[in-house]
């Protein structure tokens, strides 16, 4: 993953999104808990080689490729969030597909100051990823490139990361944590579409 520069057609739309969101009363958010973890434990080197050793596949004990302990507060379906949040979301995503020509996003999550995401690969939706992230802590991405763990503080305000997330044979290790922070996903099976997409937001 890297980072890329933002332009400013890109930059208004999302900061109309941030904007709102964090004039939002954030105590009214559906936090979700899902594992028995903490965000150091999510991060860590133990954890990953723990889920590193399981196969991946959809059978129990399985790696099934999205996280397996979370923090965090969602707005997609099944979200417990108030409806303002829900349709802030579908209009903000609307916003973004229609720009971007992508088909719809990936993930849409808000993070606490301890939010995270645990190691995952998401092998199951592997493609070339469009990362959006508006930062107000210490929010982070880290990543394993098979030796050693590179960690990418996230930039203040909003920023892009950019990269390719593959499948069972090329399985991209990643995790993500920190904040306050709002993080927006594409996942874009095309590179040509992807490379376009990547060149109209630079």
């Amino acid at each position: 993953m890297r980072f890329i520069d933002l332009n400013d057609e890109i930059l208004e739309i999302l900061n109309r999104h941030s904007d709102w969101f964090f004039s939002q009363d954030l105590s009214e958010l559906h936090i979700d808990q899902r594992g028995q973890s903490d965000i150091e434990h999510a991060q860590s080197y133990e954890y990953l080689k723990e889920m590193m050793a399981k196969p991946m596949g959809k059978k129990e004990g399985e790696h099934a490729g999205p996280p397996e302990v979370v923090r965090n507060s969602h707005f997609g379906p099944g979200s417990r969030n108030p409806q303002k949040y829900k349709d802030e979301s579908i209009r903000f995503n609307d916003e973004l597909v229609k720009f971007l020509g992508a088909r719809q996003s990936a993930v849409h999550v808000y993070y606490p100051e301890d939010g995270y995401m645990g190691w995952h690969n998401n092998w199951d939706v592997p493609g070339y990823n469009i990362l959006f992230n508006y930062n107000t802590g210490d929010g982070w991405f880290q990543h394993w490139d098979g030796e050693i763990i590179h960690t990418l503080p996230d930039w203040q305000g909003w920023s892009a990361k950019v990269g390719y997330y593959g499948g069972q044979d090329e399985p991209f290790w990643h995790c993500a944590g920190g904040g306050p922070r709002i993080t927006l996903g594409f996942v874009i099976p095309d590179k040509g579409m992807w490379e376009m997409m990547v060149e109209d937001i630079t």
